[in-house]
C-alpha cells in the first residue's frame, strides 16, 4: 500500500514502558497489524474491521471509566473508524467516526500544540474537554498518514474566512471535525472542501423556540406538517445540514442559518436552495448528505464539487 494511500494511517510508536503493556495497543497500517500482545479472537476482530475498509487509526484499549479513574487509560485510547460511502457520498470525501473514551481519562497532551490545549483548558467540564483532545488527536493522527509526518508534527494555519488549514504542507486537505455527546466525526478530502457536524437528539430540547433562528419560512412550514414524531428529528436534520454547510464555507453558524433551505425529509446527496447573496453565494456549489449511522444522533457532511478546495 502507497504511502500516499487513504486507508494508511501513520501513528506514533507507543513510548517504552507505556502503552506496550496493555493487550489491546495495536498498530494498524493498511493490513499490517503491530501489536505486543494479540489474542486470535482480537486479531480476527482486527482484520473483519480492515476487510469491511474500516481501519482502527489509534492505540486503542478496551477500558472503562473505573480504570480511567485509576490512570490505566492515557491521551490515544479509542477507536477511530472510517465509515462507509457506499454511494451516499463521494468515495474521495472520507467521514470517519471517532468513539468518546470516557470523560474521567486524563488525556495525554503530547501530541497537541499550544493553542489546541489552550482551547481544551476554556471548556468547563472534563467531559467537553476529553472530547475536544480526543477529537484533534485523531485529526492529527489521520492527517499525519496522509502527510507522512508524526501527528505532533502536523501544522495548522488559519485560512480564508478563518477556516482551518494545513500550514507549509507537502499536500492539500480540506478537513473538518464536530464532536457530540459519545461520538465525534471527522471528514478530509484531498480535491474537495468539506464540513461536517453532528448533533444528539435532545429529547429536552425545545426546538420550537429555535425554529425562527434556524429554519426559513418554507422549512418551519415543513417541520410543522410533518408527524409529531418526525419533527424533533427533522428541525436537527435541518441545524446540522447548516452548520455542515456553514463549515465548508468557512463561516460560523452566526452569520446566518436562513441564508438557505435544505429538505429535511430528504435523502440521498442534496443541494441547499440559496436564498442569501455575499458569500452564502458559494452554498450553491455544495451538497450535502446525512449520516444515519450513530442511533441518537443526526449527523450531516458538506462537500464541493471535485475543484473545490478553492472554496474556503
Amino acid at each position: 500500500m502507497r504511502p500516499d494511500d487513504p486507508g494508511r494511517c501513520c501513528l506514533p510508536v507507543p513510548k517504552a514502558g507505556r502503552s506496550t503493556r496493555y493487550p489491546w495497543v495495536i498498530r494498524c497500517m493498511g493490513l499490517g497489524i503491530w501489536s505486543p500482545k494479540l489474542t486470535h479472537l482480537q486479531m480476527i476482530l482486527i482484520y473483519l474491521y480492515c476487510a469491511e475498509g474500516c481501519f482502527i487509526v489509534c492505540r486503542m484499549v478496551v477500558g472503562d471509566s473505573a480504570r480511567c479513574a485509576a490512570g490505566e487509560i492515557d491521551l490515544m485510547e479509542y477507536r477511530t473508524v472510517r465509515l462507509p460511502a457506499e454511494g451516499r457520498w463521494p468515495a474521495d470525501v472520507e467521514v470517519w467516526h471517532v468513539a468518546m473514551p470516557p470523560s474521567e481519562c486524563d488525556v495525554d497532551r503530547s501530541i497537541l500544540d499550544d493553542a489546541e490545549i489552550g482551547r481544551a483548558t476554556l471548556f468547563r467540564h472534563s467531559a467537553d474537554r476529553v472530547r475536544f483532545m480526543a477529537t484533534r488527536g485523531a485529526l492529527r493522527s489521520l492527517l499525519g498518514g496522509r502527510l507522512g509526518v508524526q501527528p505532533a508534527e502536523v501544522r495548522f494555519a488559519v485560512g480564508r474566512r478563518g477556516r482551518p488549514e494545513l500550514a507549509n504542507a507537502s499536500r492539500k486537505f480540506s478537513f473538518n471535525v464536530s464532536h457530540s455527546g459519545e461520538h465525534a466525526l471527522i471528514s478530509i478530502s484531498g480535491i474537495r472542501t468539506v464540513g461536517i457536524d453532528v448533533e444528539r437528539i435532545d429529547p429536552t430540547l425545545d426546538w420550537k423556540a429555535l425554529v425562527d433562528l434556524v429554519c426559513t419560512d418554507r422549512e418551519a412550514r415543513m417541520l410543522r406538517a410533518e408527524s409529531a414524531a418526525l419533527q424533533r428529528e427533522h428541525f436537527c436534520r435541518c441545524w446540522t445540514a447548516k452548520e455542515a454547510l456553514l463549515k465548508a464555507l468557512g463561516v460560523g453558524i452566526a452569520e446566518d442559518l436562513r441564508a438557505f433551505e435544505v429538505a429535511p425529509a430528504g435523502n440521498g446527496v442534496q443541494q441547499p436552495v440559496v436564498t442569501g447573496g455575499g458569500v452564502f453565494a458559494d452554498a450553491a456549489a455544495l451538497r450535502y448528505c446525512w449520516l444515519t449511522d450513530l442511533s441518537g444522533y443526526v449527523g450531516c457532511v458538506a462537500f464541493s464539487g471535485p475543484a473545490g478546495l478553492s472554496i474556503a
